[in-house]
């Protein structure tokens, strides 16, 4: 009688474990800020594109987790920046890249960064356009209704739906009060006259409906 064969098929011994993909980190607490690009010369150089192309967080001892959904989160820092090109690519140096393999093997990451890090939420219209979902509140706690876009101009808006119609408001220290990232909610203060604007709005949409 033939003797069976015990030994482990080699093949099967070869195969790679079963991937297992990560989670993205919470944007309740996490910005979302740009990504990481194609390399940028020989040692460990690579672009970065952020949403906002004016913002002025690229500069050294700028720290961040770039993730993937192989690997997960990695924290990084911003070593040195080389350039920023028309397409408002920023080139910089990262503690996690020290060559061209490493700046290749990040590319395609996604950044982000702790919203509590920020100590000017709002500065800049990038940070604004993260706000769409937020809750709007007056000053007594009092609900409002909720971001539905933001555009960004000279002064940026908030489109707020509120009780089924819609509400511009200009982000502007006098009127947006305070942002609570965490609580996700936006505190704001109407004045008359653009509370009035809003109201005349409702007036006439509800006239063209009759």
């Amino acid at each position: 009688m033939a003797k069976s064969d015990q030994t482990p098929n080699a093949d099967a011994s070869n195969e790679d474990p079963p991937r297992v993909a990560h989670d993205a980190p919470d944007e309740n607490k996490y910005l979302f800020f740009g990504q990481l690009g194609k390399p940028h010369g020989l040692r460990g150089g690579i672009f970065v594109t952020p949403f906002n192309r004016d913002t002025a967080e690229l500069a050294p001892g700028f720290k961040f987790i770039a993730w993937n959904d192989r690997l997960g989160p990695r924290e990084a820092e911003v070593k040195s920046v080389s350039l920023t090109d028309k397409k408002g690519r920023t080139a910089v140096r990262l503690s996690i890249s020290k060559s061209r393999e490493d700046a290749e093997a990040l590319r395609g990451d996604r950044i982000y960064i702790p919203w509590e890090t920020m100590e000017s939420l709002g500065d800049e219209g990038f940070y604004y356009s993260q706000m769409v979902g937020f809750e709007v509140v007056k000053p007594s706690g009092d609900a409002i209704g909720e971001v539905k876009g933001v555009f960004e101009a000279a002064t940026d808006i908030f489109v707020v739906r509120a009780k089924g119609r819609e509400i511009l408001i200009p982000v502007v220290k006098e009127i947006v009060l305070g942002i609570d990232a965490q609580a996700r909610r936006i505190c704001v203060d109407l004045p008359e006259d653009i509370a009035e604007a809003n109201e005349n709005s409702k007036t006439k949409s509800a006239s063209k409906e009759e």
